[in-house]
């Protein structure tokens, strides 16, 4: 016959066992629901992730987008702007030279170059003073492309016909109505193509060297001028 407390104490094992048992099962749902658990967060913040990769992906180039046409409809206006500081009118003139103004930074290219085949270049100097004026921008943003397209203009070699003359003067005359925050650079240049043509480094006929000179010797007395009030 099985002893009382040998009945109690294999009763206890077993009541043990069941608990240890329990706990494993308890474990190892636990692990298996954190597995669970991190795999959903980790396929969340996975899923987020695409998704904001995919909306700034799409909105960039929606913007891209959007900046060419703006660019488009800017460039428009200023070609048609550009096109009235051409005309005789001068009230149409001096608005566009204004209006032009108001583009800032983005209007020096085309007035540079509109520069070099303007008839009358009183209103395209007009809009770049206007520009370097301007208290949000510093007069370098005007002189320095101003400068660098002026140095392009008097490498050359030969002045041929009346469009190339046209280019030289109206640079000349440029510089001297712009010229005065870089006045030691400016008249450097306009000595140095001075120079230039006295020399017949640059060939040109007697009539467009009368001319170049004058308005040359005109547009540094004018810088000097422009400069003394600073």
């Amino acid at each position: 016959m099985v002893d009382k407390g040998e009945l109690e104490k294999q009763k206890l094992q077993v009541e043990i066992k069941e608990i240890e048992l329990k706990i494993e099962s308890e474990i190892k749902s636990t692990k298996r629901q954190r597995v669970k658990n991190l795999t959903t967060i980790i396929l969340t913040y996975t899923s987020i992730a695409i998704g904001i990769i995919t909306i700034w992906t799409k909105s960039e180039t929606f913007l891209r987008q959007k900046e060419r046409e703006q660019n488009f409809v800017l460039n428009k206006e200023m070609i048609t702007l550009v096109d009235q500081l051409n005309e005789n009118d001068i009230r149409k003139q001096e608005n566009a030279a204004i209006l032009l103004s108001f583009f800032k930074k983005d209007a020096i290219p085309i007035l540079l170059m509109n520069l070099e085949r303007s008839q009358n270049p009183k209103a395209t100097i007009e809009s770049l003073k206007l520009i370097k004026e301007n208290r949000e921008k510093k007069p370098q943003e005007v002189l320095d492309p101003l400068i660098k397209s002026a140095r392009k203009i008097f490498s050359a070699s030969e002045i041929a016909d009346d469009k190339d003359l046209l280019a030289f003067s109206n640079f000349v005359e440029a510089l001297g109505e712009l010229g005065k925050e870089k006045e030691k650079d400016v008249e450097e240049l306009l000595n140095n193509l001075m120079r230039q043509v006295e020399e017949k480094k640059i060939k040109l006929t007697n009539p467009y060297k009368f001319i170049i000179k004058e308005t040359i010797q005109k547009s540094v007395e004018k810088l000097r001028k422009n400069s003394t009030k600073l």
